[in-house]
């Protein structure tokens, strides 16, 4: 069986203003990631992650008070994508949470992420 490729970590800043992140990244699956959106103008936030074999949950919180804007939850092996138009002058949460690790040896997340001005 061949090694693991070694993967950058996903960034710290996964979107900002009209960004686009696209590509592999190594996870550490026993834990979760998150990065803050900071919306300046009307905006879609879009995340589509391909079915890999660890569960990865993924949610948009509203900064301000913690209540969940949008989820998804698809389980191990199926697509999960989130698409939200998040409000002006609006600060938010992109949280991500992985767990069944065990069912990789290198597990892996291929992620298309994107932060366009509606």
């Amino acid at each position: 069986m061949p090694g693991c490729v070694a993967l950058p970590p996903l960034p710290q800043q996964l979107v900002g203003t009209a960004s686009h992140v696209y590509g592999e990244f190594a996870l550490n699956s026993s834990s979760s990631w998150q990065t803050v959106l900071r919306v300046d103008e009307l905006s879609v936030l879009r995340v589509h992650m391909v079915p890999i074999d660890v569960d990865v949950d993924a949610t948009v919180l509203h900064a301000r008070d913690g209540t969940v804007a949008t989820s998804t939850r698809e389980g191990v092996g199926h697509e999960e994508l989130l698409l939200l138009p998040l409000a002006a002058a609006n600060s938010y949460t992109l949280l991500l949470r992985f767990s069944g690790a065990q069912r990789s040896d290198c597990p892996a997340l291929r992620i298309e992420a994107s932060l366009t001005p509606a």
